[in-house]
C-alpha cells in the first residue's frame, strides 16, 4: 500500500476523502496533468466533470 509523507503536508487522501482501502479514480489529461481525484464510488461527480468538457451529440 502507497502511503502519504505527512511530515511534508496535508494527507491527501483525507483531503479529497478517499478511502485508503478502496481506493481512489484519478482523471489523468494527455498531457499528463492530474485533473481531478475522485472517491472510488463517486460516479456522478465523474459524470458531472466530464458533462462540462464534452461537446452534444447531433
Amino acid at each position: 500500500m502507497t502511503t502519504t509523507d505527512l511530515k511534508k503536508g496535508a494527507d491527501i487522501f483525507s483531503l479529497r476523502g478517499i478511502d485508503r482501502d478502496r481506493g481512489v479514480l484519478v482523471v489523468v489529461r494527455p498531457d499528463q496533468y492530474i485533473a481531478h481525484v475522485l472517491p472510488i464510488g463517486a460516479h456522478e461527480e465523474l459524470a458531472a466533470f466530464f458533462a462540462g468538457l464534452m461537446l452534444p451529440i447531433g
